[in-house]
Protein backbone atom coordinates (compact mmCIF):
# COMPACT_ATOMS: atom_id res chain seq x y z
CA UNK A 1 0.00 0.00 0.00
CA UNK A 2 2.65 2.62 0.69
CA UNK A 3 4.90 1.95 -2.15
CA UNK A 4 1.19 2.48 -3.80
CA UNK A 5 0.77 5.84 -2.29
CA UNK A 6 4.59 6.83 -3.18
CA UNK A 7 3.89 5.66 -6.94
CA UNK A 8 0.46 7.81 -6.90
CA UNK A 9 2.37 10.70 -5.42
CA UNK A 10 5.43 10.79 -8.06
CA UNK A 11 2.58 10.63 -10.66
CA UNK A 12 0.43 12.96 -9.15
CA UNK A 13 3.65 15.73 -8.81
CA UNK A 14 5.24 14.50 -12.68
CA UNK A 15 1.01 15.49 -13.94
CA UNK A 16 1.55 19.17 -11.72
CA UNK A 17 5.12 19.58 -13.25
CA UNK A 18 3.89 19.17 -17.35
CA UNK A 19 0.64 20.83 -16.63
CA UNK A 20 2.10 24.05 -15.14
CA UNK A 21 5.28 24.07 -17.47
CA UNK A 22 2.55 23.44 -20.42
CA UNK A 23 1.01 26.83 -18.62
CA UNK A 24 3.90 28.73 -18.70
CA UNK A 25 5.03 27.95 -22.08
CA UNK A 26 0.99 28.69 -23.17
CA UNK A 27 1.52 32.33 -21.51
CA UNK A 28 4.61 32.92 -23.36
CA UNK A 29 2.89 31.44 -27.15
CA UNK A 30 -0.03 33.60 -26.03
CA UNK A 31 2.61 36.58 -25.93
CA UNK A 32 4.73 35.88 -28.94
CA UNK A 33 1.57 35.29 -31.09
CA UNK A 34 -0.41 38.34 -30.34
CA UNK A 35 3.03 40.25 -31.01
CA UNK A 36 3.67 38.11 -34.22
CA UNK A 37 -0.13 38.38 -35.27
CA UNK A 38 -0.14 42.44 -34.66
CA UNK A 39 3.37 43.32 -36.73
CA UNK A 40 2.19 41.05 -39.22
CA UNK A 41 -0.94 42.77 -39.14
CA UNK A 42 0.76 46.05 -39.79
CA UNK A 43 2.83 44.75 -42.70
CA UNK A 44 -0.31 43.66 -44.64
CA UNK A 45 -2.03 47.21 -44.38
CA UNK A 46 1.33 49.17 -44.98
CA UNK A 47 1.54 47.05 -47.87
CA UNK A 48 -1.84 47.63 -49.31
CA UNK A 49 -1.82 51.25 -48.32
CA UNK A 50 1.28 51.96 -50.35
CA UNK A 51 -0.20 50.46 -53.63
CA UNK A 52 1.83 46.95 -53.28
CA UNK A 53 -1.16 45.10 -53.36
CA UNK A 54 -0.31 43.73 -56.69
CA UNK A 55 3.29 42.12 -55.00
CA UNK A 56 1.71 40.62 -52.00
CA UNK A 57 -1.17 39.11 -54.14
CA UNK A 58 1.28 37.03 -56.21
CA UNK A 59 3.37 35.73 -53.20
CA UNK A 60 -0.20 34.51 -51.93
CA UNK A 61 -1.12 32.94 -55.60
CA UNK A 62 2.09 31.20 -55.24
CA UNK A 63 1.61 29.95 -51.71
CA UNK A 64 -1.91 28.55 -52.82
CA UNK A 65 -0.11 26.75 -56.07
CA UNK A 66 2.90 25.46 -53.55
CA UNK A 67 -0.09 23.97 -51.36
CA UNK A 68 -2.43 22.82 -53.71
CA UNK A 69 0.67 20.40 -55.73
CA UNK A 70 1.35 19.18 -51.86
CA UNK A 71 -2.34 18.37 -51.62
CA UNK A 72 -1.82 16.32 -55.17
CA UNK A 73 1.18 14.18 -53.50
CA UNK A 74 2.68 15.47 -56.39
CA UNK A 75 6.83 15.12 -55.58
CA UNK A 76 9.61 17.66 -55.14
CA UNK A 77 10.09 17.91 -59.04
CA UNK A 78 6.39 19.70 -59.57
CA UNK A 79 7.92 22.31 -56.71
CA UNK A 80 10.96 22.67 -58.75
CA UNK A 81 9.42 23.14 -61.91
CA UNK A 82 6.93 26.03 -60.37
CA UNK A 83 10.93 27.64 -58.97
CA UNK A 84 11.81 27.47 -62.34
CA UNK A 85 8.62 29.09 -63.97
CA UNK A 86 8.99 31.87 -61.41
CA UNK A 87 12.64 32.86 -62.07
CA UNK A 88 11.07 32.81 -65.86
CA UNK A 89 8.97 35.18 -64.74
CA UNK A 90 11.41 37.45 -63.29
CA UNK A 91 13.65 37.36 -66.02
CA UNK A 92 10.49 38.38 -68.28
CA UNK A 93 10.52 41.46 -65.67
CA UNK A 94 13.51 41.92 -65.79
CA UNK A 95 13.27 42.66 -70.39
CA UNK A 96 10.40 44.99 -69.56
CA UNK A 97 12.16 46.84 -67.19
CA UNK A 98 15.02 47.40 -70.27
CA UNK A 99 12.28 47.72 -72.72
CA UNK A 100 10.78 50.81 -70.37
CA UNK A 101 7.30 49.07 -70.02
CA UNK A 102 6.87 48.81 -66.45
CA UNK A 103 7.73 52.52 -65.83
CA UNK A 104 9.42 54.97 -66.71
CA UNK A 105 12.61 55.73 -65.69
CA UNK A 106 13.48 59.11 -66.48
CA UNK A 107 10.35 60.53 -64.32
CA UNK A 108 11.97 58.49 -61.41
CA UNK A 109 14.83 60.20 -61.98
CA UNK A 110 13.34 63.70 -61.73
CA UNK A 111 11.37 62.82 -58.89
CA UNK A 112 14.41 61.66 -56.82
CA UNK A 113 16.43 64.64 -58.03
CA UNK A 114 14.28 66.93 -55.34
CA UNK A 115 15.03 64.86 -52.97
CA UNK A 116 17.53 66.86 -49.92
CA UNK A 117 20.88 66.68 -50.59
CA UNK A 118 21.10 64.82 -47.01
CA UNK A 119 18.54 62.17 -48.23
CA UNK A 120 21.28 59.56 -48.68
CA UNK A 121 21.74 59.79 -45.42
CA UNK A 122 18.52 59.60 -44.12
CA UNK A 123 17.75 56.84 -46.17
CA UNK A 124 21.06 54.62 -44.81
CA UNK A 125 20.53 55.62 -41.15
CA UNK A 126 16.57 54.90 -41.49
CA UNK A 127 17.28 51.47 -42.99
CA UNK A 128 19.73 50.87 -40.32
CA UNK A 129 17.51 52.15 -37.15
CA UNK A 130 15.09 49.45 -39.14
CA UNK A 131 17.02 46.64 -39.62
CA UNK A 132 18.58 46.77 -35.66
CA UNK A 133 15.31 47.23 -34.77
CA UNK A 134 13.65 44.31 -35.99
CA UNK A 135 16.93 41.90 -34.89
CA UNK A 136 16.54 43.36 -31.27
CA UNK A 137 13.27 41.93 -31.56
CA UNK A 138 11.78 45.43 -31.08
CA UNK A 139 9.47 45.70 -34.11
CA UNK A 140 9.20 41.81 -34.84
CA UNK A 141 9.36 38.48 -32.35
CA UNK A 142 12.46 37.39 -31.15
CA UNK A 143 14.04 34.13 -31.87
CA UNK A 144 13.27 33.01 -28.08
CA UNK A 145 9.62 34.43 -28.74
CA UNK A 146 9.67 32.46 -31.87
CA UNK A 147 10.68 29.08 -30.20
CA UNK A 148 7.93 28.80 -27.95
CA UNK A 149 5.60 28.74 -30.71
CA UNK A 150 7.33 25.35 -32.62
CA UNK A 151 9.92 24.52 -35.11
CA UNK A 152 7.89 25.35 -37.99
CA UNK A 153 6.80 28.86 -36.64
CA UNK A 154 10.73 29.47 -35.84
CA UNK A 155 11.75 28.45 -39.37
CA UNK A 156 9.27 30.83 -41.43
CA UNK A 157 9.71 33.52 -38.42
CA UNK A 158 13.44 33.69 -38.94
CA UNK A 159 13.16 33.33 -42.69
CA UNK A 160 10.85 36.32 -42.80
CA UNK A 161 12.98 38.17 -40.36
CA UNK A 162 16.03 37.54 -42.47
CA UNK A 163 14.36 38.36 -45.94
CA UNK A 164 13.10 41.96 -44.85
CA UNK A 165 16.44 42.86 -43.70
CA UNK A 166 17.51 41.80 -47.08
CA UNK A 167 15.19 43.78 -48.42
CA UNK A 168 15.74 46.83 -46.88
CA UNK A 169 19.61 46.11 -47.75
CA UNK A 170 18.39 46.12 -51.37
CA UNK A 171 16.14 49.21 -51.27
CA UNK A 172 18.43 51.24 -49.81
CA UNK A 173 21.38 50.42 -52.08
CA UNK A 174 18.86 51.06 -54.77
CA UNK A 175 17.90 54.20 -53.56
CA UNK A 176 21.42 55.76 -52.49
CA UNK A 177 22.61 55.01 -56.04
CA UNK A 178 19.29 56.91 -57.70
CA UNK A 179 19.96 59.73 -55.06
CA UNK A 180 23.57 60.03 -55.77
CA UNK A 181 23.69 60.46 -59.44
CA UNK A 182 20.22 60.79 -61.08
CA UNK A 183 20.81 62.20 -64.15
CA UNK A 184 23.25 59.17 -64.92
CA UNK A 185 20.33 56.45 -63.73
CA UNK A 186 19.51 53.85 -66.72
CA UNK A 187 17.26 51.32 -65.84
CA UNK A 188 18.85 49.15 -67.95
CA UNK A 189 21.92 49.20 -66.00
CA UNK A 190 19.86 48.06 -62.86
CA UNK A 191 17.32 46.06 -64.26
CA UNK A 192 18.46 42.49 -62.64
CA UNK A 193 18.73 44.90 -59.52
CA UNK A 194 15.27 45.99 -59.79
CA UNK A 195 14.34 42.92 -60.89
CA UNK A 196 15.93 40.88 -57.29
CA UNK A 197 14.60 43.64 -55.21
CA UNK A 198 10.87 42.53 -56.14
CA UNK A 199 11.72 38.83 -56.18
CA UNK A 200 12.74 39.45 -52.30
CA UNK A 201 9.47 41.57 -52.07
CA UNK A 202 7.53 38.39 -52.83
CA UNK A 203 9.31 35.85 -50.88
CA UNK A 204 8.72 38.19 -48.00
CA UNK A 205 5.05 38.60 -48.62
CA UNK A 206 4.54 34.94 -49.09
CA UNK A 207 6.40 34.63 -45.20
CA UNK A 208 3.50 37.23 -44.41
CA UNK A 209 1.19 35.47 -45.47
CA UNK A 210 2.06 32.09 -44.25
CA UNK A 211 2.73 33.46 -41.17
CA UNK A 212 -0.52 35.44 -40.69
CA UNK A 213 -4.00 33.17 -40.03
CA UNK A 214 -1.87 30.73 -38.02
CA UNK A 215 -0.76 33.59 -35.45
CA UNK A 216 -4.35 35.58 -35.71
CA UNK A 217 -5.66 32.32 -34.25
CA UNK A 218 -3.02 32.08 -31.11
CA UNK A 219 -3.51 35.04 -30.48
CA UNK A 220 -7.26 34.28 -30.13
CA UNK A 221 -7.04 31.96 -28.13
CA UNK A 222 -7.04 31.70 -23.89
CA UNK A 223 -3.99 30.90 -21.91
CA UNK A 224 -6.04 27.82 -20.72
CA UNK A 225 -6.92 26.38 -24.44
CA UNK A 226 -3.31 26.78 -25.43
CA UNK A 227 -2.26 24.96 -22.17
CA UNK A 228 -4.91 22.20 -23.23
CA UNK A 229 -3.28 22.07 -26.74
CA UNK A 230 0.22 22.14 -24.94
CA UNK A 231 -0.64 19.14 -22.68
CA UNK A 232 -2.46 17.01 -25.71
CA UNK A 233 -0.11 18.00 -28.45
CA UNK A 234 3.31 17.69 -26.47
CA UNK A 235 3.77 21.34 -25.43
CA UNK A 236 4.22 22.26 -29.03
CA UNK A 237 2.60 24.31 -31.76
CA UNK A 238 2.90 22.74 -35.31
CA UNK A 239 1.60 24.57 -38.53
CA UNK A 240 1.60 22.51 -40.94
Amino acid sequence: MDILKILLGVIATVAAFYVTSSMLLAQKQLVAGTRLSGYLSYWQNWILERGYSKIYALGALWNKEDLDVRKSRAGPTDLIKLQEQRRKQLEDLKKKLEEGSVFDANELARQVHRFPKDSIANVLESSRIAKQNIVEGKTFISDEEATALGVPFTHKCIELKMGIIDLIDSGATFVTVLLTSPEEFDIKNFSTEIAEVIWKAISVARNIDLLAAPARVISSKSVLALTVQNVMTGKRLTKR
